[in-house]
């Protein structure tokens, strides 16, 4: 087979992993909404250090995989004859791979414990 389809093959592979993985994260969102209205209901640190952690596992995943999206798109631009085609997405990519390891940062660096945000 040519090199580009067994590449392409592979990149499907893989995206059929990451479709997995987003599976397990909206599961593991539902799981830290749990503990996060158990804490908004009873003010318990337990379910509170636990929304956190989750959320912070969740962005911590979601930054992994837009940092895999955004390599294969500079893989594709650097490769390409048209570098047009692939500036936006790169772009595109480049800024969730930014957004996703700012919410990170500031989860892990939060003194307030309720600004764990999630995404994906």
């Amino acid at each position: 087979m040519d090199k580009d389809v067994l590449n392409k093959l592979r990149r499907l592979n893989i995206e059929d992993i990451i479709w997995i993985i987003a599976i397990g994260v909206a599961l593991m969102n539902f799981y830290s909404n749990y503990f996060e209205r158990e804490y908004v209901k009873t003010n318990s640190k337990y379910a509170q250090n636990k929304f956190r952690k989750i959320n912070v596992t969740i962005l911590t995943i979601t930054t992994l995989v837009s940092l895999y999206f955004t390599a294969v798109t500079y893989d594709d631009y650097k490769n390409s004859q048209n570098k047009e085609e692939f500036l936006l997405p790169l772009i595109s990519n480049t800024l969730f791979l930014i957004g996703g390891a700012i919410l990170l940062y500031s989860a892990v660096t939060s003194g307030n414990l309720d600004d764990t945000d999630a995404i994906f």
